[in-house]
């Protein structure tokens, strides 16, 4: 997740906005307007959020539809927190979160000021966030027989499976798994070799971009790679 990164930017995109005001008459989405500016793989939902929509996508392996769903929360676009979930068998399961700030670190001119044009900036991007969002088989997993260890800043690159190893590792000390050991973090490294896992590859806010695999094994996904 990159929201350090939005937090590092933040304060430079206040100076840039300071002293305008947002003089949209809405802070809530409008559905029916969103769906001009939204992919039609993209559905718009309406409700009190300031942004939601939703997409069909398979993400686990099953053959069944999953749904990855944005959900922006806030009363103005420049202070939103965005999440990205994916709904699988029924379970919500957070992939990742930013902050609008990312997401307007260097936006067109015609985004740069409060108000409906900047409105309309940050849905397309959030729309596009879910329209470009692939899944891909999942070939990474490293061939372990016994736990390695791992360095205190894991290397997310697409050739490291210290990301990875990383992830399953956080994921063995949650309640669920409070009494997991290294035979468990093994048996998701088997699970995750198995032909049919699948990646999920999104980007999002300014510059990052994600992939995450489902452990069917785990009920989980473990994060693979993240970068800039």
């Amino acid at each position: 997740m990159r929201v350090p990164a939005a937090l590092i930017c933040f304060v430079a995109l206040m100076a840039c906005g300071r002293g305008s005001e947002d003089t949209s008459k809405s802070e809530g989405v409008s559905a029916k307007a969103a769906a001009a500016l939204t992919p039609s793989s993209v559905r718009v939902e309406s409700g009190p959020h300031w942004f939601a929509a939703s997409r069909e996508l398979e993400m686990s392996g099953d053959n069944l539809p999953d749904t990855l769903l944005v959900v922006a929360e806030g009363r103005h676009v420049d202070s939103l927190v965005v999440h990205l979930s994916a709904i699988v068998g029924g379970d919500t399961i957070l992939l990742t979160a930013w902050d609008a700030a990312y997401m307007l670190i260097d936006p067109p001119d015609s985004a740069r000021a409060l108000g409906p044009s900047r409105e309309a900036y940050v849905r397309s991007q959030l729309a596009s966030t879910l329209d470009e969002a692939r899944v891909a088989p999942f070939t990474g997993a490293p061939v372990l027989t016994t736990w390695p260890q791992l360095s205190a800043d894991p290397t997310c690159g697409e050739e490291e499976p210290d990301c990875l190893l990383a992830a399953i590792a956080s994921a063995a000390g949650t309640a669920i798994h409070e009494d997991a050991d290294d035979a468990w973090k093994l048996a998701v490294v088997a699970d995750l070799a198995r032909p049919g896992r699948l990646a999920l590859t999104f980007s999002y806010g300014y510059e990052s971009t994600e992939s995450h695999v489902w452990s069917p094994f785990a009920k989980k996904f473990f994060l693979a790679f993240s970068c800039c």
